[in-house]
């Protein structure tokens, strides 16, 4: 029984031994050997621990040792934790020009957009990292106009970065001061500029959200060393513009090896075009297409709205029953696609479907399955899903839809009750009325 007894706890002490140098070979002996520490613990994105760490060595930490310990809040996006570290900086530490960036970039990453401003605005000898922290964080928060805003109040020297942000928010904005900002930054930029690919290729995607297509193809051109990047920014605005054509045109030319985002934008292409050119080329480079690239959900989703288009179902149906992960967008092509082949009853079963699931249809596939109700022309199937869509908003596109759908469910009063609740009724909802 003694010899148990003491087994027992000479195995036991030494777990605890073991236990305690482990807690102590994390603690570091200086403030430089924590921040490493710390630094690779972020690195490899174990942000939770780098943060125990700091709390466990506060009293040894510097201003370096605050803004790594931020930086893992803000991925965290723990903005409790973010601001009472906030509340320990002294009065010396938050003068610390890197420590001010990254409060910006942390309250701007938890969408305190209101904190970040006040934080900006009380600083005197403002950096351009300042600058783009508060650029990023607008554009995070879908604030583009501010990123313009901000920019012509910039009394300091700019750098690529601040100039791509730039570009994205007035390719977000495309309003018209957007343009002659963008315009105009672009004119002023030296001809050394086509060499910075990440500049360029924000340039191209800019333009093309202005609808200026010959000048981005001449930027394009003028391109010697073209990154896929490059190919997908002007394959993706002949896409917004509607030039299908010369997606296809592009692709095919490319004499680097396409990825996951060159395949999504081409097959979007074939599906718009659906001519027998498109069918033919879009099923040659699906079937030499590496298969391992299916594991990409936005390709598969492409391929399989293109499949639909083709009305090629059961390549579809293959696409999506192979598929691991599924998103609400994935449910909606297939809805879709079901719609536009007449398929009606497959689009209701794929919707009960997605209520096993528990997942909440959105406006696309409401309209797609009232679309299906109103090729079936049955009221009470037309009741049962108006009954689960009741969530959502009216709108125009909606309205429309479900005027349609009741006056071939041969519910004239229905049809006729939801046309006189629109106050500008536009031409399709005279045109859905009149064919009743």
């Amino acid at each position: 029984m003694f010899s148990s007894i003491s087994r027992y706890f000479i195995r036991y002490s030494w777990k605890y031994d073991i236990k305690k140098c482990q807690y102590f070979s994390l603690l570091s002996s200086s403030p430089i050997e924590l921040n490493i520490k710390m630094k690779k613990l972020i690195d490899s994105r174990q942000y939770k621990q780098a943060l125990d760490l700091f709390d466990r060595q506060l009293q040894m930490s510097t201003n370096v040792t605050f803004t790594l310990a931020l930086k893992a809040c803000s991925q965290l996006n723990d903005h409790q934790r973010g601001v009472r570290i906030h509340e320990q900086l002294s009065l010396k530490s938050l003068k610390d020009p890197f420590l001010q960036t990254s409060l910006i970039h942390f309250y701007m990453q938890c969408h305190d957009v209101d904190k970040a401003n006040r934080i900006f605005s009380t600083i005197k000898n403002k950096t351009i990292h300042m600058y783009g922290a508060m650029f990023k964080g607008y554009i995070l928060n879908n604030m583009p106009e501010k990123v313009i805003e901000l920019f012509e109040k910039i009394s300091i020297e700019i750098d690529e970065v601040i100039i791509i942000m730039l570009f994205n928010a007035c390719a977000k904005l495309c309003n018209s001061h957007a343009i002659q900002i963008g315009n105009n930054i672009l004119k002023q930029l030296p001809s050394s500029f086509l060499h910075h690919q990440k500049l360029v290729n924000s340039a191209i995607d800019m333009l093309m959200k202005f609808g200026d297509v010959n000048q981005a193809e001449f930027l394009f051109k003028k391109i010697q060393n073209k990154t896929l990047v490059t190919y997908g920014a002007i394959m993706q605005g002949y896409l917004i513009n509607n030039l299908f054509d010369k997606v296809l045109g592009v692709f095919e030319k490319i004499p680097l090896k396409p990825n996951e985002v060159l395949y999504s934008i081409f097959y979007n292409a074939c599906a718009s075009l659906s001519n027998e050119k498109s069918i033919q080329i879009g099923k040659k480079y699906f079937n030499q297409m590496p298969t391992i690239y299916l594991n990409d959900i936005v390709l598969t989703n492409s391929a399989i709205h293109m499949f639909m288009k083709f009305n090629e179902i059961d390549i579809a149906e293959s696409l999506f029953s192979k598929m691991k992960k599924r998103t609400l967008y994935t449910y909606g092509v297939m809805i879709n696609g079901y719609n536009i082949n007449e398929e009606p009853q497959k689009c209701l079963l794929l919707f009960e479907q997605m209520k096993k699931e528990n997942l909440t249809i959105n406006e696309p596939i409401s309209i797609s399955l009232i679309g299906a109700c109103s090729q079936i022309g049955i009221r009470s199937i037309s009741e049962n899903i108006v009954n689960q869509i009741s969530h959502l908003s009216s709108n125009s596109y909606l309205n429309n839809s479900l005027i349609d759908m009741w006056g071939k469910s041969s519910d004239i009063n229905q049809a006729r009750k939801i046309f006189q609740s629109i106050i500008q009724p536009d031409i399709i909802a005279y045109n859905s009325m009149s064919i009743q």
